[in-house]
């Protein structure tokens, strides 16, 4: 049996029997491969330390290199111990849901298997209806890297060769019927540090972004 088992579904409706099956499969380690409003991401359970292991080795991705990960709202950040600054909240009001990743610094008790150095995250929440329906079904956040191996391009990158031999168990990859072209990746602003910082200028350009915070940084 392939590793990779292909659904075919209606993106902007997405059935409540497959936003339960995909919960169910990622609640218990397993990975799915689903298009979101720029590519296709690699996404797993975040409380899951398998499925973040899964994913280091499947994309051949450094350790150190924290897992972004999916978030329904700016609201649930702090529950889950993710600290947004009041003063950067213009950023998520502009541009959440949507293409903005933010790298934000994490507080004592973070416990989501994401990688990296322990002192920070990158997050982003998605307009994607299985997505976030997924996280609503599951209360969990889920991780939101791109779909392809370490270095390669998540535009062009052949999915199904990539992955048809992995050996980490069955991954659902979830195909809208009606097609899809991956976008743009996300645009990144690093909110860690004394200046924030624009460190990938993707679907949203910088000026854009420096329209919404007037203090960020383009440094990408």
């Amino acid at each position: 049996m392939s590793a990779l088992l292909t659904v075919a579904y209606n993106r902007q409706e997405p059935s409540p029997e497959l936003v339960e099956r995909l919960a169910e499969h990622l609640m218990i380690g397993g990975l799915a491969v689903v298009p979101t409003d720029t590519v296709y991401a690699l996404i797993g359970d975040a409380t899951a330390e398998p499925a973040a292991r899964a994913i280091f080795r499947l994309k051949n991705r450094p350790e150190d290199c924290a897992l972004p990960i999916f978030v329904d709202e700016a609201g649930s950040l702090e529950r889950w111990y993710i600290h947004l600054l009041p003063k950067y909240r213009s950023l998520t009001d502009t541009f959440w849901p949507g293409a903005l990743t933010l790298v934000l610094p994490v507080w004592p008790g973070f416990y989501l298997q994401v990688g990296g150095d322990g002192k920070s995250v990158g997050v982003r929440a998605t307009l994607e209806p299985i997505i976030y329906k997924v996280m609503r079904k599951a209360n969990r956040y889920i991780y939101a890297t791109s779909a392809n191996p370490a270095g390669a391009d998540p535009q062009t990158c052949d999915i199904a060769a990539w992955l048809k031999n992995s050996a980490n168990g069955q991954i659902l990859w979830l195909k809208p019927e009606n097609g899809f072209t991956p976008g743009k990746v996300s645009s990144v602003v690093d909110l860690t540090g004394t200046v924030p910082q624009v460190t990938r200028v993707g679907a949203i350009s910088a000026e854009r972004l420096k329209k919404a915070l007037p203090d960020l940084r383009i440094n990408p």
